[in-house]
């Protein structure tokens, strides 16, 4: 504490006693962080009361405010939401009737086809971070598709050279385990899937539309730095 002289009312000087002002500053932070006891979590999915313009499942904490912003109470149903297309029939019969092939390898069979790739930048060294349990990944950072360089092995080459063969190379040589009799790909399976992306991927058939232009170049300009240059230009 310090002691200050002020002068009173009746021009009187008196002597009180104040707290410095770093004191004062330290006493009103305290104030503000007064420990409260933890408020427990006992959330559950209100199943039985949906929203009821879209049946949106709220928490059971969430306010009124919060349970508005599902559909922005009806507001935002003004509009049709966009239609997936239906699944090709070879690929819906695979979902459907071999399960559980499919649910254990879909990733495998995805990893050979996809024509994207996954990028993960979360400062935790690159890739999903890992969550045991039920099948997730934790969204932390920037998560983004990008097209990678048409000199790999995945799909934006294998559909782009029309490349079966190597595709089912690369998808038994490198998923199936032959010493444990292990097989993630059924290569059946796969040449069907890929012949069906074909019909109905406008990615794959735009890759396939840019193996035919790859292939003319090649045939009308055969250099050296041919393949360099085409996938300078196409990837």
């Amino acid at each position: 504490m310090q002691r200050i002289l002020i002068e009173n009312n009746s021009n009187e000087h008196v002597e009180v006693q104040v707290e410095p002002p770093r004191t004062r500053m330290l006493h009103s932070a305290q104030r503000r962080n007064v420990k409260r006891p933890w408020k427990t979590l006992n959330l559950h999915w209100e199943f039985y009361t949906p929203c009821v313009h879209c049946d949106y499942v709220h928490l059971s904490d969430s306010s009124p405010g919060q349970r508005s912003k599902c559909c922005i109470n009806g507001k935002a149903l003004t509009e049709p939401f966009p239609q997936l297309k239906e699944l090709p029939p070879t690929m819906l019969h695979y979902a459907r009737d071999r399960i559980l092939h499919m649910g254990r390898n879909s990733v495998s069979y995805n990893s050979v086809l996809c024509c994207a790739a996954t990028g993960v930048e979360n400062n935790e060294g690159g890739g999903f971070e890992t969550i045991h349990g039920e099948h997730a990944v934790r969204l932390h950072g920037r998560t983004y598709h990008f097209l990678p360089t048409s000199m790999g092995n995945a799909g934006l080459n294998l559909f782009t050279f029309d490349n079966l063969a190597n595709c089912t190379n690369y998808a038994t040589t490198t998923l199936n385990n032959a010493e444990k009799g292990y097989q993630r790909i059924i290569p059946i399976f796969l040449a069907n899937i890929f012949h069906e992306l074909k019909l109905h991927n406008s990615i794959c058939q735009e890759c396939e539309q840019i193996g035919h232009y790859a292939q003319d170049y090649m045939d009308g300009t055969a250099t050296v730095n041919a393949i360099a240059t085409i996938n300078e230009t196409t990837s």
